[in-house]
């Protein structure tokens, strides 16, 4: 049995942003969960520096590549290792995404409310026509142990992204009822990688919603 996923946009009005050209989204992807306490968080983007190579074009279908880079940000927020995780099959795109990865600065992640070094994962895109917040690498939740269902449950959560695409929040607004099953939707939103909105070229923060189908029959 496995989860289906379901992703819908969430529109909202337009609100400017600073920041331009190339934008990278972040979402932390170490081996362990972080806990729920008011000093642990994820490492975040604080600025992105313009990177120095030429703007990388749309292909001829008009989609823009992305390219996925892992980084390891230690406990001082200096990036110590950047690796292309996923290429976009551009290499001028890829070589644009590592510099930026590695000019970027990063507040540090915290475990047990202490600085740590962790790995975090960029998707990088070139901005370059409008476009809605999206999921570039959807999380697949595990199903829960134990829970047996006679239907699908359908969990749809509101997640709130800046325009770095870090996710800021997820709020549930449909639940299926069942505490383990709107757990398991919610780490799975929570964990994928989004791409934020971009409105006259400029990345925006916006609200997406994530929605996920635990269905027993598949």
């Amino acid at each position: 049995m496995r989860p289906v996923l379901e992703r819908r946009q969430f529109r909202k009005p337009p609100r400017r942003d600073e920041t331009h050209g190339m934008i990278a989204a972040l979402l932390l992807t170490t081996t362990a969960f972080l806990a729920a306490t008011e000093c642990d968080r994820n490492p975040s983007v604080i600025a992105l520096a313009p990177s120095k190579s030429a703007p990388v074009k749309p292909s001829a279908q008009g989609a823009t590549p992305d390219t996925i880079v892992t980084v390891t940000v230690d406990a001082s927020g200096k990036p110590l290792d950047v690796t292309v995780a996923r290429s976009s099959g551009d290499a001028a795109a890829d070589d644009a995404s590592v510099q930026m990865a590695r000019a970027a600065t990063y507040a540090p992640g915290t475990l047990d409310c202490k600085p740590s070094t962790m790995r975090t994962s960029f998707d990088v895109v070139p901005a370059a026509t409008d476009a809605e917040a999206t999921v570039v690498e959807p999380a697949t939740p595990v199903w829960p142990r134990g829970v047996k269902l006679n239907g699908a449950q359908t969990v749809t959560l509101e997640v709130e992204l800046d325009a770095f695409g870090q996710v800021q929040n997820a709020v549930m607004l449909q639940s299926s009822g069942i505490a383990d099953l709107d757990t398991a939707a919610r780490g799975a939103a929570l964990d994928s990688i989004y791409r934020p909105k971009f409105v006259d070229g400029h990345a925006i923060a916006a609200k997406y919603l994530f929605k996920v189908t635990f269905d027993p029959r598949q």
